[in-house]
């Protein structure tokens, strides 16, 4: 977000952040979540980290390269079972 200040009559930009939604990497990986239920997979992770996207995907989606550290994947098998940790990025 910006905003406009004025310092002795010259106008000036200021960036203001808001700290709380800036990703951290805590808890990137979830190893112990492999064949979990996806469902009771996708409400741990999101228990841990509510400002993570979290999504399900069938094994062998195809996603996109970019890196994000606000998202997770959580990959499942035909079962419905998590088939590889998930992790943020």
């Amino acid at each position: 977000m910006w905003i406009r200040v004025s310092a002795e009559s010259t106008p000036m930009l200021t960036a203001i952040w808001d700290h709380s939604q800036i990703p951290t990497l805590e808890n990137k990986s979830w190893p112990n979540l492999v064949g979990k239920p996806v469902d009771e997979a996708v409400e741990e992770i999101k228990r841990d980290n509510p400002n993570l996207h979290v999504q399900k995907l069938e094994e062998n989606s195809p996603v996109t390269l970019d890196l994000r550290y606000d998202r997770v994947r959580v990959f499942f098998d035909k079962d419905g079972k998590v088939s590889q940790p998930p992790n943020t990025g």
